[in-house]
């Protein structure tokens, strides 16, 4: 997971808003954020099967959502 300043990436808490998931986040390691974060990936594999993309993994979830958050932050392709 992508971390900011400020812990989880805001994009990814405005990902789990879109899809009315409240993550509950603390900086330190706790079962609910952990929990909620697990929620989010289950509700984004989902859509992408709703859109008939299969992916075979949780790898394949995560890196959609790190390119999700990419594209969204315009960093999507560029080299950090």
């Amino acid at each position: 997971m992508r971390r900011g300043r400020t812990g989880v990436g805001l994009s990814i808490r405005s990902m789990a808003e879109s899809l009315k998931i409240a993550l509950n986040y603390k900086p330190e390691p706790n079962w609910l954020t952990y929990s909620k974060l697990q929620e989010l990936a289950d509700r984004v594999e989902l859509e992408l099967q709703d859109r008939k993309l299969k992916p075979h993994s949780r790898i394949d979830v995560q890196g959609f959502i790190w390119a999700s958050i990419g594209i969204e932050d315009g960093n999507y392709g560029k080299a950090e």
